[in-house]
């Protein structure tokens, strides 16, 4: 059975221009610009409702200001996966999907699922992940552009080699710099120490675990597992057939970390 707190539900769908709010058993929906001016009149008008919980999805971040922004005043806020509403609206048999649409599935994921509150995130951490996140950009990067420069013309192979290494000279500088914030988090240092005892994991791979799924020891390895997206979820049949697929939450960096560092410590026992 789930909890259900005192208090309006209210989903909030999220785009890069616009910030659509709908509450449940209310109809229509209230629309406000996803500028700083438009985030403080939501923040007012949700404060006037004394919200239960707001159900945020995660759209590529484009979320970040308005969530902060709703940790800052107080106001209880789950940021839910894509996934999760849409597999939740086409259960309800809803395929059509428009802002005001994916507003309402929102607040009624919310109303009825309950999912709990995320806890704030320290400027501190939200500076980790983002260099986290930009880190694995310029891998990817990095990665592409060395597979280009083996079938790139003759012309072209100087322009790819010195892009190759102004990457890797970026990647190395945001290296230097999560592990000075690290070292200035206690707490995260631990953590980091902790996971750096595993077999494969070093300290790139300890810091976006840490970054990316702080539920570490607060919640059990089945939980941890899935929120990584590395755990078989039973009835979910890969199209190649058998077994369990992997459905990944939004902690993509994390789960490209951990099967890595996987692979490595199958590579050297």
């Amino acid at each position: 059975m789930t909890f259900k707190r005192n208090g309006c539900y209210a989903g909030l769908d999220v785009g890069k221009d616009w910030l659509d709010l709908a509450i449940h058993d209310v109809d229509g929906t209230r629309q406000f610009s996803n500028s700083p001016v438009g985030v403080k009149n939501l923040i007012i008008h949700l404060s006037r409702l004394d919200p239960a919980l707001i159900v945020v999805e995660a759209t590529g971040g484009y979320e970040q200001r308005v969530v902060q922004a709703m940790f800052s005043a107080g106001i209880p806020v789950h940021v839910a996966n894509p996934t999760r509403i849409r597999s939740y609206a086409r259960a309800k048999g809803v395929l059509a999907k428009t802002d005001t649409i994916d507003a309402v599935m929102i607040t009624e994921y919310g109303y009825m699922l309950s999912p709990e509150p995320q806890n704030a995130k320290t400027e501190e951490e939200i500076r980790l992940r983002s260099m986290i996140i930009r880190r694995e950009q310029l891998v990817e990067i990095r990665a592409a552009e060395s597979n280009r420069l083996h079938t790139a013309h003759l012309c072209m192979k100087s322009s790819v080699e010195d892009h190759l290494r102004w990457l890797s000279v970026q990647i190395e500088e945001l290296e230097v710099q999560i592990q000075a914030l690290i070292h200035a988090l206690p707490a995260v240092q631990a953590s980091v120490n902790l996971l750096e005892g595993i077999p494969g994991v070093g300290p790139i791979t300890a810091a976006t675990v840490q970054a990316e799924m702080p539920e570490l020891g607060q919640v059990n390895r089945q939980q941890i597992a899935a929120l990584a997206g590395l755990a078989p979820i039973t009835g979910i049949v890969e199209r190649s057939g058998g077994g369990g697929a992997f459905l990944a939450e939004e902690r993509v960096c994390a789960a490209c970390c951990t099967w890595r560092a996987y692979q490595v410590s199958v590579i050297t026992l």
